[in-house]
């Protein structure tokens, strides 16, 4: 009998090692050391952090990071999404344009000129190639379309050429399974909200986890969501070269997690502590209503397992073996 067990839940080891990985890199600039101070990309940061660890997603999480750092944690990260399914990017600070392309800023970056900023700043591009290398999809948001706090004194090339509001509009390559979301249209500048969150942010941590949603229509409802909060001032635009297989970040049927409840991790509703709890007793009854209670959640993963587990015990004991 324990040799069973034992196998079984093995077994089960081995269904949720082979379950798609998710990770994510999450960062928020908010103390700029020359440039304006923001202040929600931190409260931003910790929520969406918190919200996409609800989701499954392995979250490396960062505030104020200098240039170094940055591409300290780039680098670091760019290993774990090559060996995962979903790999994502959240930036919340400042980032700007510079001719045609786009740049993430460090806290601590002077940004004297064109020609020293491109080597100080963080490129969109670097970034993009990071998330390329996911099994499935690589998605970037970013809510960074602020105003250049450097438009009044970095040096210029060409001194004619008006500084850009907003990032510059993107294009993505042909490869299958890239989503970039800005929280602004393309010259356009993003509102940093005046209460514990951007617009664009409230909408992500609204939406994110709404079940049997596709990322494409995902990020439209994100986009109508700001709109409406903003009164049309503010409208996110995103682009995506679609994956082969369409992907949710919550499957349909799944419930979404309420703020009260516990993730399921936790050992008060984890379906294999609830079952090795009435294993314990080694009584049939208890087993019986672990399987009434758990029979009308499985999807495929630990509760599921859990739930074959005990009605494979509960013949086992009803027949003496």
């Amino acid at each position: 009998m324990l040799r069973t067990l034992l196998l079984l839940i093995a077994l089960c080891c081995a269904t949720g090692a082979a379950a798609e990985r998710r990770v994510a890199l999450v960062i928020g600039n908010s103390d700029y050391i020359h440039a304006t101070h923001l202040p929600n990309p931190q409260n931003d940061t910790q929520a969406i952090g918190a919200k996409l660890d609800s989701l499954g997603f392995e979250v490396y999480l960062h505030e104020n990071l200098r240039g170094q750092d940055f591409r300290v944690a780039l680098g670091t990260f760019a290993e774990k999404a090559l060996q995962s399914d979903l790999a994502l990017v959240f930036y919340a600070g400042h980032g700007i344009e510079m001719g045609g392309r786009n740049y993430l800023i460090p806290i601590d970056v002077k940004m004297a000129s064109e020609a020293t900023a491109q080597f100080e700043a963080i490129s969109l591009e670097g970034i993009l190639d990071t998330v390329r290398s996911a099994g499935k999809l690589g998605l970037v948001m970013l809510d960074a379309c602020r105003d250049n706090p450097f438009s009044n004194t970095i040096q210029r090339k060409n001194p004619n050429r008006a500084v850009s509001r907003g990032l510059a509009p993107i294009t993505l390559e042909a490869e299958a399974g890239t989503l970039v979301s800005f929280a602004a249209q393309a010259g356009d500048t993003a509102d940093d909200g005046d209460g514990m969150h951007s617009p664009y942010t409230e909408a992500l941590l609204q939406l994110l986890d709404e079940p049997g949603l596709e990322v494409g229509a995902l990020f439209q409802m994100v986009t109508k969501h700001v709109k409406d909060s903003t009164e049309g001032r503010q409208k996110p635009m995103y682009r995506i070269q679609p994956p082969e297989d369409l992907v949710y970040l919550v499957p349909r049927g799944a419930a979404p997690l309420a703020p009260a409840e516990l993730p399921a991790s936790s050992p008060q509703n984890d379906p294999l502590v609830a079952y090795l709890q009435a294993m314990q007793s080694g009584q049939r009854a208890p087993l019986e209503d672990f399987i009434a209670r758990e029979q009308s959640c499985g999807n495929g993963t630990r509760d599921a397992v859990a739930l074959c587990i005990a009605k494979i015990t509960a013949q086992r004991i009803q027949t003496g073996q």
